[in-house]
């Protein structure tokens, strides 16, 4: 599924732009070695997607990606395995 002109996509209740949409697809595809946090602190970073504290929206940002994902929209690299208390 594509985005259509009336469909409109939203980050924490902010549309995003063509533009905007278009680079965090391009930072999931030539970054897809890297790892789904890391793809969204980056277009955190570079979408300027931060709390009033100045910290990154992290968390919100990788549930929305992952929604496009889920959408059609973009391809994220597979989840890594979790080894907490190894």
């Amino acid at each position: 599924m594509t985005p259509s002109t009336e469909t409109k996509i939203t980050f924490c209740g902010q549309p995003l732009s063509a533009e905007e949409l278009a680079l965090i697809q391009g930072i999931a595809k030539d970054f897809s070695n890297l790892g789904r946090t890391e793809i969204a602190n980056t277009a955190c970073e570079l979408l300027q997607m931060v709390r009033p504290t100045g910290k990154l929206k992290t968390v919100e940002c990788r549930a929305f990606l992952e929604t496009l994902e889920a959408d059609g929209i973009l391809i994220l690299p597979p989840r890594r395995s979790q080894r907490r208390g190894v």
